[in-house]
């Protein structure tokens, strides 16, 4: 049963692929300057586990203390993990079995500034950021 105003609306804000490149070259362009290894960075790679908490709670809106917070929390550290993670997994398939693991035995190699960058790249893009309603 939906009551309108009792649950949250999230949809795209338009469906084309191009808009949804759109986004996500917007996306990766402001994740060059919001991810950097400097004092002054939100999103410092240096830190990396601070800038995935700024990522969950202000970027992508997840309150602490909640389940959806707590659930994203562990997403973006098996990802930012899988991603980082050497060697490189020799196929997609490993790097399936890379993401589910709290210790993967492959990954992508990436620098922790990379991986940051990327994974804000995938924020970003959420439908918190790019959808419609509240």
């Amino acid at each position: 049963l939906v009551v309108r105003g009792a649950t949250a609306l999230h949809q795209p804000r338009d469906t084309t692929p191009m808009v949804s490149l759109a986004f996500e070259g917007m996306c990766a362009v402001v994740a060059e300057d919001v991810v950097e290894d400097h004092d002054r960075a939100a999103f410092n790679p240096s830190d990396p586990d601070l800038a995935l908490e700024l990522m969950n709670t202000h970027l992508l809106g997840f309150p602490p203390g909640t389940e959806q917070h707590e659930r994203n929390e562990d997403m973006l550290l098996r990802y930012f993990t899988a991603l980082t993670a050497s060697p490189v997994c020799a196929a997609p398939d490993a790097f399936g079995v890379a993401l589910r693991s709290e210790t993967p035995e492959c990954g992508l190699s990436m620098t922790d500034e990379d991986a940051l960058r990327d994974l804000w790249t995938m924020a970003c893009q959420s439908p918190s950021m790019t959808g419609v309603g509240q």
